[in-house]
């Protein structure tokens, strides 16, 4: 019996255990109602409502899953493929959703259509959502990326056909950051379900020392240098890749690698691009007496690392140890507001309390009020996505620290919150909890400004920027002969003056001009409203998509004819050139032979109004007959022109009513009056006058003649 009862509880225990593994496979991976779809938690994807009327999206399976990764420098270029099965009876329409880390920015979008990948053109984006509407009543396939809050990119997509796949491509560039003296490639993964073939393959220009892997080398990365580059490849199957892609790159501190890129259309204009590494020298801070604690926890906050937020908290308070704070928990309006007084670094209970806020709703960032603060220092965890309400945050006059510690932030957002506040935004995803906290305790080491010689313009950073070691800028220089001046410290006292070299640089191909083109456009960011032309003259000009530009994918050469939307590639687009010279050129002779035809009409007209006419009659033709029922009465008419051959039936009443008919001239003519017996003839008046025809009136039908005497 004993023996029993310990089986039945082994088997008992058993149950539990593997329900509980279920019930935690189903939370993990059951579609989120739509109204509560967080985009970076699902991404990639692509959502789907599999019938008509339903509330809930899913995410299509993932057959296979490609990522390429090149690294020239600090410049990586990462392209992702994936191809979507949809094993449904019918045709669907779908949401691709793309969530991206700060500092990455996409730049190719294709599709396949009909069994050929089609890219993407860079288009406004109205007109983008004008023409892809269009083009989808005719069901056709197009696709439309945009970007949407934060850093988050979406894409409608259309027909997915029905057991059948649907292969998407992304590519986009990023800056890698500093860690030390090695620079950190970081790709955070989202996938929610398993991918039945999934693979990775990096390659990392040969002139850069071994790549390494890092502690959390979860697909297991291991770079070689088989000929001139460093590469690595690996391919699983069956697997959810929900774990970041990290390697990193060691460096020379002291060598300041120079690319450039020509400027299509100028004889002698480049664009360059210089990494230099600046020794990151700061004082210790004094410690707050009263600090504030911002704790975003609207329906977005699931895509942040808020396991990394709280203990970026715990440290903190860890280090300064006695400690008045003030959180306030906010979604559209502030949930909660609460004091601590943190004593010998315990903030448990402010931890615990942090935890209780379950992520729901949308956000209101007018809602937080920071401009009556007496906080000595705030610290302000949101992704800055605003999505109700008020925009317009209220910042205080103590410095604000923000920080990024998940896909689809936007950054842009956070940035001005702290340099308007003399603070510093933190981009925590891609640093360790303990490489974090120096940046809070000490004060900030910014590169101040450039100083040029040479014909050098548009260097961006502009202003004062955060820096931890490596630093990339940008700009545009006159010929391959300049030099920049960098100039570093802590607030606006300069400790190091870096000098750049731009002769000689290196030239590569369509990604130097991209890089600039980026960070000008972070710059517009910040006041993107009153930016909003030039944002979206950057973006068109460098196929790289903004809060105002999106990447369509149309079918055909004739589609970008239409709608007069340039292609992406360079063979299309001189077909597409020939096309729009052809039918300018056939507009050109249209307009030139409507505006001849125009003036020739005139001119008939004028011709017309300035000539005096007589009358011409001209002589009458044989009518045919005319029936006239009843008595018959014969007037001269009141009009003459031309009869034509028909039949026309009166109604006489009496001799003396009068009814007319227009004849063709005034002659005489012989009439002839038949009645049901015999014929009889007769003379009618002359037709210049009026009379009646003298003869029988007898009732009847009568037929009345009229021909030429």
């Amino acid at each position: 019996m004993k023996k029993y009862t310990r089986h039945l509880s082994i088997s008992l225990l058993l149950i539990a255990f593997v329900s509980i593994l279920i019930s935690a496979s189903f939370k993990r991976y059951s579609p989120a109602p739509a109204g509560h779809l967080l985009i970076a938690d699902m991404a990639p994807a692509l959502l789907v409502k599999l019938l008509p009327g339903d509330t809930n999206s899913v995410p299509l399976g993932i057959n296979d899953a490609e990522i390429d990764i090149q690294v020239t420098g600090n410049i990586a270029v990462t392209t992702m493929t994936l191809n979507f099965y949809n094993d449904q009876k019918t045709n669907l329409e779908g949401q691709f959703i793309f969530p991206l880390a700060e500092g990455q920015t996409i730049h190719y979008f294709a599709m396949d259509v009909n069994g050929v990948m089609q890219e993407g053109a860079v288009v406004e984006k109205q007109k983008g959502r004008e023409v892809f509407e269009e083009v989808e009543r005719r069901r056709v396939d197009p696709g439309l990326l945009e970007w949407s809050k934060g850093n988050n990119f979406s894409a409608r997509v259309f027909p997915i056909p029905s057991k059948g796949y649907k292969k998407i491509i992304v590519a986009f560039e990023q800056e890698l950051q500093a860690n030390g003296n090695s620079l950190v490639y970081n790709l955070p993964l989202g996938f929610k379900a398993r991918v039945k073939h999934f693979g990775i393959k990096a390659t990392v220009s040969g002139d850069a020392a071994q790549p390494l892997p890092m502690d959390d080398n979860a697909y297991m990365l291991s770079f070689r240098k088989p000929i001139t580059d460093w590469q690595t490849a690996v391919e699983y199957k069956n697997i959810i890749p929900d774990h970041a892609i990290q390697f990193q790159i060691p460096v020379d501190s002291k060598a300041t690698p120079v690319y450039i890129e020509k400027v299509a259309g100028t004889a002698d204009s480049y664009y360059f691009y210089a990494l230099v590494h600046a020794d990151a020298k700061s004082t210790a801070k004094s410690d707050p007496k009263k600090l504030g604690i911002i704790w975003d926890v609207s329906g977005s906050a699931e895509a942040r690392d808020r396991d990394k937020e709280l203990g970026i908290i715990k440290q903190y308070l860890s280090k300064i140890k006695n400690v008045q704070v003030e959180v306030q928990a906010f979604s559209v309006m502030i949930n909660g507001k609460r004091e601590f007084n943190i004593s010998g670094g315990n903030s448990a209970e402010l931890i615990d309390y942090l935890k209780s806020f379950e992520p729901d709703g949308g956000t209101q960032l007018g809602c937080v009020d920071m401009g009556t603060s007496d906080r000595e220092e705030i610290l302000f965890f949101s992704d800055g996505i605003h999505n109700f309400g008020e925009r317009n945050i209220k910042l205080p006059k103590c410095p604000v620290y923000t920080f990024g510690t998940g896909n689809g932030g936007d950054y842009s957002m956070l940035q001005y919150i702290s340099r308007s506040t003399n603070g510093r935004y933190i981009n925590a995803s891609a640093l360790r909890t303990e490489e974090i906290l120096p940046q809070l305790t000490q004060t900030g080491f910014n590169f101040i400004s450039a100083t040029s010689q040479g014909r050098i313009s548009q260097v961006y950073p502009s202003f004062a920027t955060p820096c931890n070691g490596y630093f990339g800028i940008a700009g545009m220089i006159d010929g391959k002969s300049g030099s920049l001046k960098l100039n570093f410290g802590t607030g606006n006292t300069i400790s190091q003056s870096i000098d750049v070299k731009i002769d000689g640089a290196k030239s590569t191909e369509k990604t130097i001009g991209r890089i600039w083109a980026q960070k000008k456009i972070n710059e517009l960011e910040m006041q993107s409203e009153q930016n909003k032309e030039q944002i979206t003259a950057l973006g068109r000009q460098f196929s790289v998509i903004t809060e105002y530009t999106s990447l369509i994918v149309l079918e055909g050469l004739d589609d970008y004819v239409q709608y007069g939307i340039t292609p992406p590639d360079e063979k299309t687009k001189k077909e597409y050139d020939e096309k729009i010279k052809q039918s300018s050129a056939t507009a050109i002779k249209t307009t030139k032979d409507h505006a001849d035809k125009v003036a020739d009409d005139f001119k008939k007209v004028a011709t017309w109004w300035d000539t005096d006419y007589k009358p011409v009659y001209e002589k009458a033709q044989n009518p045919d007959s005319i029936s006239i029922r009843g008595e018959v009465v014969i007037v001269a008419p009141r009009q003459e022109r031309a009869m034509r051959s028909e039949s026309v039936s009166m109604e006489v009443v009496r001799s003396e009513e009068i009814r007319s008919y227009d004849l063709v001239r005034s002659s005489s003519y012989k009439t002839e009056k038949k009645k049901a017996k015999g014929k009889t003839t007769m003379s009618s008046p002359n037709f210049g006058g009026s009379g009646n025809a003298n003869g029988d009136a007898t009732t009847g039908t009568y037929y009345l003649t009229v021909g030429t005497k």
